[in-house]
């Protein structure tokens, strides 16, 4: 799955390692740019949300992923680019990453819900 998604964006095998850095790495460092824009109080319930919807989830799948992002738009009323850039953003650092549920099932449940309570305590900072 990941070497799939790797090849649609990059050009070069020399390329692929700083794209695949955050699946693998525990640390993120932020875009102070794209934190500062997408890591905000207004979007942080929505986020808080998210995270403990998914740490109920016990098959972290695609699809169940999907619903539960589905629902956390709707609930709080956000269209998708704030939620799923804020996500990115809480996820990799930046605004650049494959489908939200297919980078959350990539990174992983245990990686997901922890970037995102970091994301929440960054806000709070």
């Amino acid at each position: 799955m990941l070497a799939a998604e790797l090849k649609t964006r990059c050009a070069t095998l020399e390329a692929m390692p700083a794209e695949a850095r955050y699946y693998f790495s525990d640390a993120v460092e932020y875009d102070e740019k794209a934190a500062n824009k997408f890591l905000t109080n207004d979007i942080a319930p929505a986020l808080r949300h998210l995270h403990d919807e998914l740490a109920k989830l016990h098959a972290f799948e695609k699809e169940a992923v999907h619903e539960i992002f589905q629902a956390t738009l709707t609930k709080f009323e956000l269209k998708m680019k704030a939620l799923a850039q804020a996500t990115r953003v809480a996820l990799t650092g930046n605004t650049k990453s494959p489908s939200i549920d297919l980078l959350l099932c990539i990174v992983d449940k245990e990686r997901t819900l922890s970037r995102l309570k970091i994301a929440l305590q960054e806000i709070q900072a």
